[in-house]
């Protein structure tokens, strides 16, 4: 099933409707849009065509096309050859020996007028139950312009492009580069004011005898804010309908995607059944959207793992990117908890010590920042939340419990005592338990953390919580306070003996692990840990023959509790320090450039 937008045909309402013109735009948050061109080393002509494309499918059938608009990025001065176009297929044909666009159903010119580019087509054109592509033309000279304007975020044939030179044949860029098209298309005839469609259904788990949940992928094709919606979900025969308030409106927007966690009925018997979900009401009124309906598996097992992908950060104080690693974390923390967040930072390079309290690591990546997740799947630390939601909607074949405590009323020793159980009984189980200590709420007034993030404006992905840390605000970064990070990992691979080679399907292991916090320092032999009761430890399930993570959980706190917290002030006055310029501390600066870190404050000094 295709997973981010697919458009749906829109049956005809009940009620009065009106015809007017509405935009389409895949740019869905209003961002500025930026320029993206795919560049070819050694082009082999003095200029190059580019053409870019979107899809509209049956959706909006019936729904005329009457104009285009465009913002056109950059330096315009070497561009030329401006056009729109209309075609039931993306193809090329060949002139002189280069292949060139081939519309089928229109080719016009346009016009670039203060940065934008219009076209109004001469004969208003009707999309059909097939959909149909509507791009724009430009002609460069300079091989220097990035003229395409995109957006943040891949959608589903929202950004098709070909480079004359660069890619004689169309593709869908927006996939491999995580962006839309910026381009704008009016639309002329009725709509409805509530059309919701079921583009996407998930496959879903659920516990014999429980009832499950389901994300579902929805499209909004309305006049009006979408407030709430009436579903039915069938599943083994049991039929039950449901009703679901949006706690934030959906926008009133043509081909807005959204998400929704639906609950299915309970189902008493093991087994594969279909999954049928029926969107009926949008408001309280009729669902107009024909395609209101969609069919998955669900899966009925004796229990579902709950499923914790483990993400494991490689960063390090003198890496300037490495703030983008030390904010998605914190955001993911913050949405949903250590309890259901899982996440372990390594640092391993540019630092002579401060948080590196391990000689040996899991990975160690040729640079940083760098992630896995799972050990298996290596995302850029921005798309870390994208890549782990996918992971965690995967079936795990056991779940990891893992609780910490005080094991002395001296509280010198703590004692994590985790448990295991998986699904399926195995004679030659792979499974091992390893433990990691994190400690949360790290600081030093010595710390500092490059940046290079500082000349970068609080827009888009840039934008969200604990960015402001960074964004503009020089370099290096002085007060913050780090969580996550691995002061103690023996055996990271698995503890032998930590669960047996003979499983039994549904049966919990235990396994207990100890150590001093006390005993815990850098590998400069300095006690770095702030607070001992700010240590959890991550309990791992390894695959040893495959070497990946299959599962993993946090404890809480020693004391119960588990927020990681919001501390970034600056911390209390010290004595000045000073660091090169790869953030190493230097006793002694002489004959160069350092870093001056004095009442929380840093600056650059010459000796």
């Amino acid at each position: 099933m295709k997973k981010v937008i697919s458009l749906a045909v829109i049956s005809a309402v009940a009620f009065t409707t009106l015809a007017e013109t509405r935009p389409f735009n895949y740019n869905f948050n209003g961002e500025e849009p930026t320029g993206y061109r795919k560049t070819k080393t050694n082009p082999e002509h003095d200029t190059e065509t580019i053409d870019v494309a979107i899809f509209i499918d049956g959706t909006l059938a019936g729904k005329k096309i009457t104009s285009i608009s465009v913002p056109v990025t950059g330096n315009v001065s070497s561009l030329s050859g401006f056009g729109a176009f209309l075609t039931t297929k993306l193809a090329t044909k060949t002139v002189k020996g280069e292949k060139v666009n081939n519309p089928d159903i229109c080719a016009i010119d346009a016009t670039l007028v203060d940065g934008v580019l219009t076209a109004t087509f001469t004969e208003p054109y009707t999309i059909t139950a097939d959909g149909v592509y509507v791009g724009y033309s430009m002609t460069d000279a300079s091989f220097k312009a990035k003229p395409v304007a995109v957006v943040e975020g891949y959608v589903e044939d929202a950004l098709w492009y070909r480079g004359s030179d660069a890619n004689p044949k169309w593709i869908e860029i927006g996939k491999t580069i995580d962006k839309s098209s910026d381009l704008t298309v009016y639309l002329e005839g009725e709509f409805a004011p509530v059309a919701v469609k079921l583009s996407d259904l998930d496959d879903i788990y659920s516990a014999i005898a429980e009832s499950g949940s389901v994300e579902a992928g929805l499209i909004g094709f309305c006049t009006e804010p979408v407030k709430s919606i009436s579903y039915t979900a069938t599943v083994a025969g049991v039929s039950k309908s449901y009703d679901l308030d949006f706690s934030t409106e959906i926008p009133a927007k043509l081909g807005y995607p959204f998400t929704a966690i639906l609950e299915v009925p309970a189902v008493d018997a093991l087994g594969e059944y279909p999954l049928t979900v029926v969107i009926d009401k949008v408001n309280g009124i009729l669902n107009t959207a024909a395609d209101n309906s969609e069919v998955s598996d669900a899966k009925v097992l004796s229990f579902v793992p709950k499923n914790n992908p483990l993400v494991e950060g490689y960063t390090g104080l003198g890496c300037g990117w490495c703030p983008g690693e030390y904010v998605t974390l914190r955001q993911m923390h913050d949405r949903y908890g250590v309890e259901n967040f899982v996440a372990v930072s390594y640092h391993n390079m540019l630092e002579s010590g401060c948080m590196v309290c391990l000689d040996k690591f899991p990975y160690n990546p040729s640079g940083i920042p760098y992630a896995k997740i799972n050990r298996c799947v290596s995302p850029a630390v921005l798309d870390i939340p994208v890549v782990w939601a996918k992971e965690r909607k995967k079936l795990a074949p056991g779940e990891v419990e893992v609780t910490l405590e005080w094991a002395d009323v001296a509280k010198t020793e703590l004692t994590a005592k985790a448990r295991a159980r998986f699904l399926e009984d195995d004679e030659d189980s792979p499974y091992l338990l390893s433990f990691c200590v994190v400690a949360d709420g790290l600081s030093n007034p010595k710390w500092a953390q490059s940046n290079s993030y500082e000349n970068y404006e609080p827009t888009g992905r840039f934008a969200g919580d604990y960015w402001d840390l960074f964004v503009g605000a020089g370099s290096p970064v002085m007060g913050l306070v780090f969580d996550d990070i691995a002061v103690h990992y023996p055996d990271q691979t698995g503890v032998k003996g930590s669960l047996p080679t003979q499983i039994k399907g549904g049966e919990w292991y235990e396994a207990t692990f100890s150590f001093k916090p006390g005993d815990l320092v850098n590998v400069e032999g300095e006690h770095i840990i702030n607070d001992f009761n700010k240590l959890r430890v991550i309990a791992i399930i390894n695959d040893v023959k495959d070497k990946n993570v299959m599962n993993s959980a946090s404890s809480l706190y020693p004391d119960g509790t588990g927020n990681v917290e919001d501390l970034s002030g600056v911390m209390p006055e010290a004595a000045p320090v000073y660091y090169n310029l790869s953030g190493i501390h230097v006793k002694n600066p002489s004959n160069g450039i350092f870093i001056k870190v004095e009442d929380g404050k840093a600056s650059k000094v010459r000796f």
